[in-house]
């Protein structure tokens, strides 16, 4: 597990992103297709956010964290990965997505920051 304090990168917060929902369904016995059918979600998309080939939504971690009963851990990892992505500003922002002064209210919102 990364240090509280240590930046990681968007593509480090994603992958523990994705280690974390393969770690929890795996620990619950389920398989992706059955995580999928819990959460509404087509079972091909769970195993793209699990290799990492899909970016986290919001919706997905909360809907996984939920249907794994995995006490808020799938939420801090997508709460890091938002973390991440608003450290790395604009420049690798695709078109069309949320300035990072909006986005940062919002995850603030969401994700209170851990203290050590």
């Amino acid at each position: 597990m990364e240090a509280q304090d240590e930046e990681i990168t968007v593509e480090r917060a994603v992958e523990n992103f994705a280690a974390e929902v393969a770690r929890w369904r795996e620990v619950r016995g389920m398989s992706k297709r059955g995580l999928a059918q819990a959460m509404g979600f087509d079972p091909s998309y769970v195993s793209h956010v699990e290799s990492g080939r899909h970016r986290p939504r919001e919706e997905f971690a909360r809907l996984a964290d939920e249907a794994l009963n995995a006490g808020k851990a799938i939420w801090r990892r997508w709460c890091d990965y938002e973390q991440a992505k608003t450290r790395e500003g604009p420049a690798r922002r695709p078109p069309g997505a949320t300035p990072a002064p909006r986005r940062a209210a919002i995850r603030d919102r969401l994700c209170p920051r851990r203290r050590a």
